[in-house]
């Protein structure tokens, strides 16, 4: 697995910020498996593939370049192919969620990156404004976090200079405990952090019947992901 962003730069000089996206590969049958067990596995599929296609369209207009960080690292070829050559792809690192996101943000600033957040694949209604907020508070603070209504947190970032592995480890991943837990070490470390407004990400049928209220109205309401929910007749 190669990344582009490296290429061809001196290494004396910083760049600006960077959007670590993680990915999921629709056709493994890993992909929303509780929406999965709802709806069944090939509409949560499809549904899965607007939520990455509309994120994608939203992060864009951010300005600042995306890396695309998937799984399983052999499906390059098909993720090219789905999403386009544009794009950084990167594969994700063994381990559990903590030790990936620990390595993402490492290359990231290994290639010369100021500034990097990560997000997940699973909140399609992100807006580009947070995207950008998310970054620019990275100038006048050590770290940015989103949390999400279940308890975790949808997205995380650091400068070069304020990056702090700590947060990756002994956090119990997958539970309601995960952003407080992140919030506890990062009071331990003393740090400032700049928190962003609370997110909604797609894991249920309920989640997804929320989401389809919240955006009946609005920029969204023509995405990829409101025309799928319409196609696969959820009643709100």
């Amino acid at each position: 697995m190669t990344t582009q962003s490296g290429n061809n730069q001196n290494p004396n000089q910083r760049r600006d910020g960077c959007i670590l996206f993680f990915v999921k590969d629709p056709d493994t049958g890993t992909v929303k498996t509780r929406l999965g067990s709802e709806l069944g596995e090939k509409k949560s599929r499809e549904l899965y593939r607007c939520f990455v296609q509309d994120m994608l369209g939203s992060l864009n207009k951010t300005g600042h370049p995306c890396r695309v960080h998937i799984t399983p690292p052999d499906r390059e070829p098909q993720f090219r192919k789905w999403l386009g050559d544009q794009y950084d792809y990167a594969a994700q690192a063994q381990g559990d969620l903590g030790e990936r996101m620990e390595l993402a943000f490492q290359q990231a600033f290994d290639d010369g990156f100021e500034r990097a957040v990560i997000i997940g694949s699973d909140i399609p209604d992100i807006s580009p404004y947070t995207m950008k907020e998310a970054l620019r508070s990275l100038k006048a603070n050590d770290a940015v976090i989103g949390p999400a209504k279940d308890g975790g947190y949808y997205l995380i970032g650091f400068s070069t200079q304020s990056f702090l592995p700590a947060v990756f480890s002994g956090i119990d991943w997958s539970t309601s405990r995960v952003f407080q837990q992140t919030m506890d070490v990062f009071f331990e470390a003393e740090y400032t952090v700049h928190t962003l407004p609370k997110w909604h990400d797609v894991d249920t049928v309920e989640d997804l019947r929320a989401f389809a209220k919240r955006n009946q109205a609005g920029d969204f309401k023509d995405s990829c992901t409101m025309q799928q929910i319409k196609k696969i007749k959820i009643k709100l």
